[in-house]
């Protein structure tokens, strides 16, 4: 129920206060996109370590994972801005359904291939490895997200 409620009212503020901050101070600093984006990747992987650290306190895991939520959230609404801004009024479906598509992809392998490594590293009877797994995995995905986010915020910066 606590996840639920950090799911639905962090991620929907994630979202809302990037975009806002995003629109509000593009034409001042048309980096502030890029830097939205490649920060809430950089900063979700310490938050994610701290929710999964095996420190045995549930409330700061709990608050951790709100401020995972609240952070990683904010990566959608400029990304998907940078999109529309970037491209004409023709191509923006493609290119949002095109984003759409390879974040979902990347949603749905994930843990399958979670899964898989977790079998091959018999998980079920080695439960401490959980916490380091899900701290790799989402280090391997936000790293080279961030530096991409941020490339892309240069770019379109400079159009």
């Amino acid at each position: 129920m606590l996840n639920a409620l950090i799911l639905t009212f962090c991620g929907f503020a994630s979202n809302l206060l990037a975009g806002v901050i995003g629109d509000k101070f593009e034409q001042s600093n048309p980096m502030i996109k890029g830097w939205i984006t490649s920060m809430s990747c950089a900063l979700s992987i310490p938050l994610i370590c701290l929710a999964c650290a095996s420190h045995g306190n549930f409330y700061l895991s709990m608050a951790a994972i709100a401020g995972y939520v609240m952070v990683s959230g904010g990566y959608h609404s400029t990304a998907v801005t940078m999109i529309e801004n970037s491209v004409s009024s023709q191509e923006t479906g493609k290119m949002v359904s095109a984003w759409q598509m390879y974040t979902n992809i990347a949603q749905t392998c994930s843990p399958i291939l979670f899964g898989t490594i977790g079998a091959m590293l018999s998980i079920s009877s080695n439960v401490q490895i959980y916490g380091p797994m899900i701290m790799g995995f989402v280090a391997a995905g936000y790293i080279p997200a961030a530096i991409l986010f941020y490339l892309g915020g240069k770019r379109y910066a400079a159009e």
